[in-house]
């Protein structure tokens, strides 16, 4: 999507702005210029959400694996949930949705434009490179800004009719600060997030730039045409950006997730005991007796997937950004094939086989392995 939509604002945007004549003079065509990329960013990636909002409504309901539709596939989904919620329950969220990707891709594109050229002048560094550079940067800025609204995002599409937790888009924002900490309730699960988009963004970015050069250095008549500021200068044609959108978002969606296959692949070796390593089956959140949110991983450590364990995350806990298929490492104890996870016992790691070796620093308490797990550690007691 982000790529998608970065083509979208791209085409019309020159890669250099003439000097206006007359009044205004070339500062203000640059702060025309930047107000440009905010909006032409915001609006791009309205469009691009807007467009794929039943699919992502879709891909909440079944990866959380709601009880109204984990046993169905995508298309099934697609058809039972306007059957259920009629047909706006498929762009359930998108209201919140569109609160938060305007700013997120005004910020992000803006961002990118203001990365490649302080990479350049002050750093000196240019060609592909910066691109990839001021890609990870401007995605990371763009979360930062905008992830509680993504949170409360997440939370309304989750719901379904008739069991509404919220009533929208503000009773959630005062539902989550006043029962989950407050402001930094907002930010709970920011760090896996960010490590996420870091390497989506920048390889998305570098990858349009990358297939925009070449494109318009081999083909410019068939693929190019004057911009609308400069007809000297040659931009994609709108078709043809939003194609090379397509082309980076895939390409950079595969190469950031690489590594997590690779680590939930079937050459893990699932175990119980004090190194133990958990396949994640299924995911589902429920409500329990207090009216709290719970999350409840389906769990095995056996490599035939047959004997089967339950892990209750609550609290700060609830919001680990825990998939099927992931990888975990649990602590604490297990009663009844039971694991709790809680504010006062017992933590998860995720992904333990990706994090660095604390084994030559466990001593320090500048441990290197603490800090790169961040918001999906937690310790049970001090000395921990």
């Amino acid at each position: 999507m982000a790529a998608a939509a970065a083509a979208l604002a791209a085409a019309g945007a020159p890669p250099a702005i003439p000097q206006a004549a007359g009044a205004g003079g070339p500062t203000a065509r640059r702060d025309f210029y930047w107000l440009r990329s905010f909006l032409a960013g915001g609006i791009a990636g309205c469009c691009a959400k807007t467009t794929v909002a039943p699919l992502d409504r879709v891909k909440v309901l079944l990866q959380a694996h709601n009880h109204h539709y984990k046993h169905l596939g995508v298309f099934s989904t697609l058809r039972a949930v306007p059957k259920k919620e009629g047909y706006l329950g498929l762009y359930k969220g998108n209201g919140a949705m569109m609160i938060r990707i305007f700013p997120y891709g005004a910020i992000q594109f803006m961002a990118f434009e203001h990365y490649k050229t302080l990479i350049t002048t002050k750093l000196g560094i240019s060609g592909h490179v910066h691109r990839l550079m001021a890609g990870s940067m401007a995605g990371m800025t763009a979360v930062i800004c905008t992830y509680p609204l993504d949170m409360v995002r997440v939370r309304l599409a989750f719901q379904v009719k008739g069991e509404h937790t919220y009533t929208g888009i503000i009773h959630a924002f005062r539902t989550i600060y006043a029962k989950e900490g407050g402001f930094l309730g907002f930010y709970r699960g920011l760090m896996p997030t960010i490590l996420g988009m870091a390497p989506y963004a920048g390889v998305s970015f570098f990858t349009f730039g990358t297939l925009k050069s070449v494109g318009l250095s081999h083909a410019p008549t068939l693929l190019g045409r004057p911009s609308s500021d400069n007809p000297n200068v040659l931009v994609l044609k709108t078709h043809i950006n939003l194609l090379c959108g397509g082309v980076a978002g895939a390409i950079a969606q595969t190469i950031s997730f690489q590594k997590k296959v690779e680590a939930s692949s079937s050459k893990t070796v699932l175990s119980r005991g004090m190194d133990n390593r958990y396949l994640v089956l299924a995911v589902n959140i429920v409500q329990n007796e207090e009216g709290n949110h719970e999350k409840h991983l389906l769990i095995t450590a056996s490599q035939s997937l047959e004997n089967k364990e339950l892990c209750i995350l609550r609290n700060d806990w609830c919001s680990v950004p825990v998939e099927p298929g992931d990888i975990i490492h649990l602590e604490g104890d297990c009663t009844s094939d039971t694991w709790l996870i809680d504010e006062d016992f017992g933590f998860l790691i995720l992904y333990p086989d990706m994090l660095i070796s604390g084994t030559s620093i466990a001593s320090s308490i500048r441990c290197m392995r603490r800090a790169v797990l961040s918001e999906t550690f937690r310790v049970n007691n001090i000395n921990s």
